[in-house]
This record gives C-alpha cells, sequence and structure tokens, in this order.
C-alpha cells in the first residue's frame, strides 16, 4: 500500500531485532507462527523498554473467545480476525497511529506542566523567603511598640494588635 511501508520478518525470532531495527509505529501479529507464537512475541515486545509504547494489532484466525481474551491479556491494542477487510484495518491502523499520536503529544504536555510546575514551585519558595524576613521585622517593630505604648493609648495598641495578628496571618500563608 502506498499509505504504509511494511516489513516482514522472516521469523519470531528475528522479529524482535527487527523491530528495534526500525522502529515501527505499529506492529500487525499473526498468534500462529513458528517457533515462538504471537501471544509470546507480543509479551517480549511489551517488556522492551523502548518497544512496549508500540501498539500491537493481532491480525489471525484465531477467533475463539479465549483467543482474543489472550492476546488482549498479551498486551495487544486491537484483535482483528482473519479473513479481514483492508478497509477495515486500514480505518483501524489510523485510528490506532492517532492514539499513539495523542498519547505521545499528552506526554509531552504533562511534562511541560511538570516543568512548569517545578518552576512555580521554587518561584513560591523563593517570595515565601522573601516575604518572612520584613514580616517578621514588622512584627517586632509592632511588639516593641506595643511595649511602650501607655494605658491611655488603648486606639494605638489596638492598631499594633491588628499589625501583628495580620502579620502573623500572612506567616501562616507563607
Amino acid at each position: 500500500s502506498d499509505e504504509y511501508k511494511v516489513y516482514v520478518s522472516g521469523s519470531s525470532m528475528d522479529a524482535v531485532d527487527l523491530i528495534k531495527k526500525i522502529m515501527p509505529e505499529i506492529i500487525l501479529l499473526d498468534i500462529v507462527m513458528p517457533i515462538l507464537n504471537g501471544y509470546d512475541l507480543c509479551r517480549i515486545i511489551r517488556n522492551e523498554r523502548e518497544l512496549w509504547s508500540i501498539p500491537v494489532i493481532f491480525i489471525t484466525s484465531q477467533n475463539d473467545e479465549k483467543d482474543i481474551v489472550k492476546g488482549f491479556e498479551a498486551g495487544a491494542v486491537d484483535y482483528i480476525k482473519k479473513p479481514f477487510i483492508l478497509s477495515e484495518l486500514k480505518a483501524r491502523l489510523r485510528t490506532h497511529l492517532r492514539i499513539k499520536k495523542l498519547e505521545k503529544y499528552l506526554l509531552e504536555q504533562n511534562k511541560t506542566l511538570a516543568e512548569a510546575n517545578n518552576k512555580k514551585n521554587k518561584f513560591i519558595g523563593i517570595a515565601a523567603h522573601d516575604l518572612r524576613n520584613p514580616l517578621q521585622a514588622i512584627m517586632g517593630y509592632a511588639d516593641l511598640l506595643l511595649l511602650e505604648c501607655t494605658q491611655e493609648k488603648t486606639y494605638q495598641k489596638e492598631f499594633l494588635n491588628n499589625i501583628i495578628d495580620s502579620s502573623n496571618f500572612m506567616l501562616s500563608l507563607i
């Protein structure tokens, strides 16, 4: 097909090496293969760190319910029964490739958000430190003025107590 470049492995034993070499966007597997069946090959792919995110679709004549469930348990993202309809296969390929592209986009966005969150936390830490020192100075001066206040200056005591209470509140926010 002109839409997709297709690679074929001669054996299930060589498939992992070929997959690592070409790093395909998607993998189509049959279940019935000599030496290593598709389920085992899918599990191997899922356990390889650089390959685990490549979607695997089974295309097989094994269409018993147990086979289908076993395929998904092995790590497949889809299961197509033979004989298949080419237009359906292409539609499923487009869907899974779009999902993979969106997953990659989400991972990139999460990374960007995590970096922004770290910068925000660092900024808040710096701001909190820079605000704490002047607040403590304000509270200290208010305490000193409160000690020197005479009994007849109750309104000044009230103002100073408001300053101290507000400063304590701001410190608790920081």
